[in-house]
């Protein structure tokens, strides 16, 4: 199996067709589950714990370089949830709706503007592997 570089993955906030590509360098995604104990007294040994999986959610960030087409603004961080697409290096793609929580602007005399946004996914994700 080949491996394949990020350099050509993306990040399109709003909706397909018609939504932003923010100038991302980075992104992050993580998905995780709820895991529920359900491990019973005299249970046999070798006494290993019982779980049953749960709801399952994703959340990440991603950072850039800030430039005339990276728009972050109170329309972005409004409270309201916005169609994100995430697109790795291998054209795979992760779409879903998502709460940007924290947004951090850093400007420094030696190098260029650069932005990081936290976001939380609301309901699903949908994942089209190429």
């Amino acid at each position: 199996m080949a491996e394949y570089i990020g350099a050509t993955g993306s990040v399109v906030l709003g909706a397909a067709g018609t939504g932003t590509d923010i100038n991302v360098t980075k992104w992050d995604l993580d998905i995780t589950r709820d895991m529920h104990d359900i491990t019973k007294l005299g249970d046999s040994a070798p006494f290993y714990k019982q779980f049953i999986g749960g709801y399952a959610e994703w959340s990440g960030s991603f950072e850039g370089m800030m430039d005339s087409g990276t728009v972050l603004d109170d329309n972005n961080f409004d409270g309201a949830a916005v169609s994100a697409t995430f697109t790795d290096g291998h054209a795979n793609t992760y779409v879903g709706n998502c709460i940007l929580s924290n947004v951090t602007i850093t400007n420094d005399a030696q190098d260029v503007v650069r932005f990081s946004a936290s976001f939380q996914g609301t309901d699903d994700l949908t994942i089209s592997l190429v």
